[in-house]
C-alpha cells in the first residue's frame, strides 16, 4: 500500500511539471495588419507597406506578396515590418502579408489589400533655338519629356496647326525643325501622347519670333557646381549653373550622363536644381544653357558628384569602377555631342548674318537656309549617334564588373 501510493504521487508531480512546462512554451495567437503608404500610387515611385503585428514583442520575419508573387521581406522591429517596392505595374494588386511566427507568438496573415496604380506623371519642357529666328531660316524646337522615356510621341503646333510629330524619342528628347514658320509671332506647344505606364502632357507655350533679318548674337560660357559633393544618399543635391555673361536670360537644363534632370530658368546670370532621387555611386552631371535672342547657347564640363550609400539596409554599396568610368565617358560624351551641334547652328547664323542683308535676295536666303539645315541634321546624327555609343559602352562595363 504505501508502495502503491508513493507511485501516485511520483505520477502527479509529473503530470504537474508536463503541465507547467507545456504552459511556459505556449504560443500566443496574433493579428497581422498590412497598411499602403499610398493608395492609389504611382507607376514608377516608391510605394511603402507596413506590416504589423498585433504584439510588439514579436520577431522574426514577414513575407510580402502580391497575389502568389513574392515581393520581398523584412524583419519586424518593435512589431512592425517595413517594405518599399517601384516595381508594380500599373493595374490593380492584390497585396497580402505573411508572418513567419516565433518561438513565444503564432504565425499570422494579413487580410487582402487592392492597391492600385496609375500611370506616372509626366511634363514636357519645350525649347527653340534660335528664337528669334530668320524669316526662310530653320529653326529647332526640343521638348524634354521627364520622366526620360523612348516611347510615345511628341506633336509640335503652332496654335491649332501642328508642325509635325516625332515618334522616337531618344531618352525623353523630341527634336523638330521646321523653316516654313512666317515673319510675326508664333504661340508653340509640345504634346507628349502618354506610354502605357506614363500619362499624357503638354509643354509651356513659347513664343517664337520670326525675322525677316537678324544679328549676332553673342557667345556664352556656363559652368556647374554641387553644394553638397560627395552627398549622401537620400539627401537633396542642389547644383548651381553659373552662365557667363550674366546677361544671358533663359534656362539652363541639368543632365545625370545623357538622363536630363530637370531645367531651371535664370536670375542675374545663375540657375539652381535640386535633385533628390540622385542613386548611390558617382554621377557625372553637367549643365546646357539653351541661349536667348541675344546669347547663343552653351553646355558646362562634366563634373562628378558622389553619392555615398544606396539605400539598402546596412549596405553602401557604390558603383564598381567600371560603371563609374563608363558613365564619365558617357557624359562627357554627351556634353561634346551637344557642343558640337550648338557650335554648328553657331557658324551656320554668323554665316547667315554676314551674307544676308535686308535686301537679300531669296536666292541668297534659299541657299542660307539649306546650308542651316544641312549643319543641324548632321549635328543632329552625331548627337544621337555619340549618346548611343556611350550608353552601350556604360551598360557593357557595368555588365563586365558584375
Amino acid at each position: 500500500m504505501l508502495l502503491r501510493r508513493s507511485i501516485t504521487g511520483l505520477i502527479g508531480c509529473l503530470l504537474l511539471l508536463s503541465i507547467g512546462h507545456t504552459a511556459a512554451f505556449a504560443q500566443t495567437a496574433s493579428r497581422l495588419t498590412l497598411v499602403s503608404g499610398a493608395n492609389p500610387s504611382t507607376f514608377g515611385s516608391p510605394l511603402r507597406l507596413t506590416a504589423s503585428v498585433s504584439l510588439p514583442s514579436a520577431t522574426g520575419i514577414v513575407t510580402f506578396k502580391d497575389g502568389a508573387t513574392v515581393l520581398g521581406t523584412a524583419r519586424l522591429v518593435d512589431g512592425s515590418a517595413a517594405f518599399t517596392t517601384a516595381a508594380l505595374s500599373v493595374g490593380s494588386h492584390s497585396l497580402s502579408a505573411a508572418y513567419e511566427g516565433d518561438a513565444h507568438v503564432l504565425a499570422s496573415a494579413s487580410d487582402k489589400l487592392v492597391q492600385i496604380v496609375k500611370t506616372g506623371i509626366t511634363s514636357v519642357r519645350l525649347t527653340s533655338s534660335p528664337n528669334p529666328s530668320i524669316f526662310g531660316n530653320s529653326m529647332t524646337l526640343t521638348a524634354t519629356v521627364s520622366p526620360a522615356t523612348g516611347l510615345g510621341n511628341v506633336a509640335f503646333t503652332d496654335g491649332q496647326t501642328t508642325l509635325g510629330t516625332v515618334y522616337d524619342l531618344a531618352d525623353g528628347i523630341a527634336t523638330f525643325s521646321t523653316s516654313s514658320l512666317a515673319v510675326g509671332s508664333h504661340s508653340i506647344k509640345a504634346s507628349f501622347s502618354g506610354t502605357s505606364t506614363l500619362s499624357g502632357s503638354v509643354s509651356n507655350t513659347i513664343t517664337q519670333t520670326v525675322n525677316a533679318t537678324g544679328t549676332l548674337r553673342k557667345d556664352t560660357t556656363v559652368t556647374v557646381t554641387s553644394g553638397t559633393n560627395p552627398s549622401t544618399y537620400g539627401n537633396t543635391v542642389t547644383l548651381r549653373a553659373t552662365v557667363a555673361p550674366a546677361a544671358a536670360t533663359g534656362d539652363v537644363t541639368f543632365y545625370d550622363g545623357s538622363k536630363p534632370l530637370g531645367f531651371s530658368v535664370l536670375s542675374g546670370g545663375s540657375a539652381t536644381f535640386s535633385a533628390a532621387s540622385l542613386a548611390g555611386g558617382s554621377h557625372a552631371v553637367f549643365a546646357t544653357y539653351n541661349g536667348d535672342s541675344a546669347f547663343y547657347p552653351s553646355t558646362s564640363g562634366v563634373l562628378k558628384q558622389t553619392v555615398n550609400g544606396n539605400g539598402a539596409t546596412g549596405s553602401t554599396a557604390m558603383t564598381p569602377n567600371g560603371c563609374t568610368d563608363a558613365a564619365s565617358v558617357q557624359a562627357t560624351a554627351m556634353s561634346s555631342a551637344i557642343d558640337a551641334y550648338f557650335a554648328a547652328e553657331r557658324a551656320a547664323w554668323q554665316t547667315w548674318s554676314t551674307s544676308v542683308k535686308a535686301a537679300a535676295t531669296q536666292t541668297a536666303l534659299r541657299a542660307a537656309q539649306i546650308s542651316l539645315t544641312r549643319s543641324l541634321t548632321h549635328s543632329r546624327l552625331q548627337y544621337a549617334k555619340a549618346g548611343k555609343k556611350a550608353q552601350s559602352a556604360v551598360q557593357a562595363a557595368c555588365r563586365n564588373v558584375r
